[in-house]
């Protein structure tokens, strides 16, 4: 909103009517740069807010002193309002804090601030590591009762392979109490961020072997071409494998299927239960030495 008096005169009303007509501003808190920040009730409910309000032209008219020195102020006042709590429900199901769903549960909840950002970075995290979000549930109520009982487990197959320093920052991500919950700070120097010597994972890596590198690529490529004509490469079979079971090759069950219409005349259909060897255990209607006499022959 953009304000054309004096300071502390109130925006302009025509371009502010919808600022009007649901909060009443009451004294300013602080001024910046080229913004002023007032109290504010809103009218329906009674709560109050800071509202920041933007003069367009300020930073235009002041001298750089000027400007360092309101610089300086508006950090003061968003120190000041940092702490204010929100209580509006915003944000996907399934990565919101358990405070952020009191607030649309209960008219008296305490609000939500920034601690709801490390509940959220817990639950990405347990997703990158395992593929699946921790409170994920087919139906949504469920999902939201396992969020607000802070509901969840590291008993998958996933998490067998996975240490126990990421284990214990998630825990710690995720405690339902945003008061008892791990600050910003305290989570960079969690021993999940400090268990690398950057200095020494640096040096290994600059030790570039040419050969090495070559060997690899070209395990690449071949690796590349043998998928490529993977469904194009007969499946290999041994000769014993072959004997025992020679209907496992599509190849070999045409000739034999062939060879048996050729001598018994008709094609036996396969039952259930019924053996493929049972056509060679038929009568023949021909000699096989005839067929093969004719076949050279022809």
């Amino acid at each position: 909103m953009a304000k054309d008096e004096e300071d502390d005169l109130l925006p302009d009303k025509d371009a502010a009517k919808g600022f009007y007509a649901k909060y009443e501003p009451k004294e300013i808190l602080g001024r910046g740069i080229s913004s002023t920040v007032r109290r504010c009730i809103e009218k329906e409910t009674g709560k109050e807010f800071a509202a920041k309000i933007i003069d367009l032209g300020a930073a235009e008219t002041g001298d750089s002193n000027h400007m360092l020195e309101a610089t300086r102020q508006e950090i003061q006042i968003l120190r000041q309002v940092m702490g204010h709590k929100f209580i509006n429900l915003c944000g996907t199901p399934g990565y919101l804090a358990p405070e952020t769903l009191k607030c649309n549960m209960f008219e008296d909840a305490p609000g939500y601030s920034k601690e709801v950002d490390i509940w959220a970075c817990g639950v990405i995290m347990f997703t990158l590591l395992v593929g699946c979000p921790p409170f994920w549930h087919r139906k949504q109520m469920v999902m939201l009762r396992n969020i607000m009982e802070g509901k969840y487990s590291f008993t998958s197959p996933e998490w067998a392979d996975i240490s126990e320093d990421p284990k214990d920052l998630i825990r710690k991500c995720l405690v339902v109490d945003p008061s008892k919950r791990i600050t910003v700070t305290e989570a960079l120097k969690h021993p999940f961020f400090n268990t690398v010597n950057p200095t020494e994972n640096l040096r290994k890596q600059s030790q570039f072997n040419a050969r090495k590198k070559f060997q690899f690529a070209i395990l690449c490529v071949r690796a590349m071409i043998r998928i490529k004509r993977l469904r194009y490469t007969p499946e290999p079979l041994r000769v014993e494998d072959a004997l025992r079971d020679p209907y496992r090759v599509k190849v070999l069950r045409k000739v034999i299927d062939g060879c048996a219409f050729r001598v018994y005349g008709h094609w036996v259909k396969k039952g259930e239960g019924q053996n493929r060897a049972a056509l060679f255990e038929n009568t023949p209607r021909c000699e096989v030495y005839n067929l093969y006499i004719n076949s050279l022959n022809r």
